[in-house]
């Protein structure tokens, strides 16, 4: 244990792997209250964390890509109100509103014109798909925003973290086990409680395809519920630790003081008092609570879309991006 203590890439290696192997074990074995209860207990404060570190800090040129100050200014109001209209159920104006943040993003950081061009016909297409196919565009955007979370994580954490192939090694075959069948029988035997069978229903209508087998449905869910659950790990120990100057564990004390310095006094309180509300409220209604979230929580993938396409166009990748596409 002082070993972890002291060296934090170990720590950070440990940590990793420990919490994919208890998120694929949760998966097959308590598929039903890790999708119900998951949400009001962790998403609150893996969402601050979304938007201190790809945003708040990132506007301060701290972290792995230094998103514009003039940039920041515009996507903070834009995605606080897709936060606010997903709270009182406006889904599809909150995921415009989210998506109008991306594509300012995009004229404001994509320098060459190539690169606009090739965004705009991307942007045109999946536009038409998801008009077309609004089923796919649901499943895509639920499955593929943890796998993209857990990608800027690891570029996060890429030169602090020891044996990075270890834990993606986990990920990997965590994801063949259930994709295979292999956990079937543990499937369907955690699909037979009755906490969560809501949740589950909800929660399969959006990432599974329409018409897929009960069993098959079962697998997207798991795979769902695995990937969210390393998800929210991520956010909330490996990267914030990664991010940390000191190189030992912090307190509970210290790590509120380091979240004022990024959110301000209100703002820090703010997180703290709906990481609490969230879960009370959810002791007299579940559902509901849960539901809130997720209307809530419809922004913070934009959040990364939009990091991205300030990672795509800085210096590194962007002068790449721009070799491929000429």
């Amino acid at each position: 244990m002082s070993a972890l203590r002291r060296r934090r890439a170990l720590r950070l290696c440990v940590v990793a792997c420990a919490a994919i192997v208890l998120a694929l074990a949760l998966s097959i074995s308590a598929l039903l209250p890790l999708l119900a209860l998951s949400p009001v207990l962790f998403g609150v404060p893996h969402i601050a964390s979304d938007v201190r570190y790809l945003l708040v800090r990132a506007a301060r040129g701290q972290g792995g890509v230094r998103v514009p100050l003039r940039l920041a200014r515009v996507l903070g109001p834009l995605f606080a109100l897709a936060a606010l209209l997903g709270l009182f159920g406006a889904g599809s104006a909150a995921l415009a509103v989210a998506c109008a943040a991306v594509v300012w993003t995009a004229l404001v950081t994509v320098q060459s014109g190539r690169l606009r061009i090739a965004l705009s016909i991307a942007a045109l297409v999946a536009s038409a798909l998801a008009l077309s196919y609004p089923w796919l565009a649901r499943l895509v955007l639920a499955q593929a925003h943890n796998w993209i979370a857990l990608g800027i994580a690891a570029f996060l954490v890429r030169r602090r973290a020891a044996s990075g192939w270890l834990p993606l090694a986990l990920i990997v075959g965590g994801v063949l086990l259930i994709a295979s069948g292999a956990c079937d029988a543990w499937l369907l035997l955690a699909s037979t409680g009755s906490v969560g069978r809501t949740a589950l229903r909800e929660v399969a209508a959006v990432v599974a395809p329409p018409g897929a087998a009960p069993v098959i449905a079962l697998r997207w869910v798991a795979l769902f519920a695995f990937a969210q659950a390393v998800h929210y790990s991520a956010w909330l120990s490996i990267v914030p630790d990664a991010e940390r100057e000191n190189e030992r564990p912090v307190s509970f004390r210290r790590s509120f003081e380091l979240l004022r310095a990024d959110f301000g006094e209100a703002g820090a309180r703010g997180v703290v008092l709906a990481t609490i509300a969230l879960p009370v409220s959810a002791c007299f209604a579940l559902d509901p609570a849960r539901r809130a979230y997720v209307g809530v929580a419809i922004f913070h993938g934009f959040v990364e879309l939009a990091w991205l396409l300030v990672l795509l166009s800085s210096t590194r990748f962007g002068a790449a991006s721009r070799r491929a596409v000429a």
